[in-house]
């Protein structure tokens, strides 16, 4: 599962259009940071592993008219945070991102990979 942190508040899939506004706007002022989640579990022996993945995704300033577009079209309605990095009208507005992009867009393949082996070693180490 993933969430957006953004100074200091939890954002889940925003909720009205006013909500999604609000979110898109105050990525000016500070970084979105997804925040995944993600468990693997062997169903044969019951076996977990889980982690947690980090990203962030800076901003520069979304016009109003690209705002509008992107609430038009609907699809920040089913994203954590209210926003997402693949639609090419937010594009050249974005900036500076740590992690990868996968991470941000909700599933941290870097992440499932390290735990796939991480359950790997230890189900071969099990008797």
């Amino acid at each position: 599962d993933q969430v957006t942190h953004y100074n200091g508040t939890i954002r889940e899939k925003p909720e009205s259009e006013a909500e999604a506004r609000a979110y898109l706007k105050s990525y000016e002022t500070a970084p979105a940071c997804t925040v995944s989640s993600v468990v693997i579990t062997d169903l044969a022996t019951g076996t977990q592993v889980d982690g947690v993945d980090i990203a962030r995704q800076w901003f520069k300033p979304i016009p109003t008219e690209i705002v509008d577009q992107l609430l038009a079209k609907g699809d920040v309605y089913h994203c954590c945070g209210g926003f997402l990095i693949d639609d090419p009208l937010i594009e050249p507005y974005l900036d500076k991102r740590e992690g990868d992009e996968d991470s941000i867009i909700g599933l941290p393949m870097r992440l499932v990979n390290s735990l796939l082996e991480q359950l790997q070693q230890q189900l071969a180490t099990t008797p």
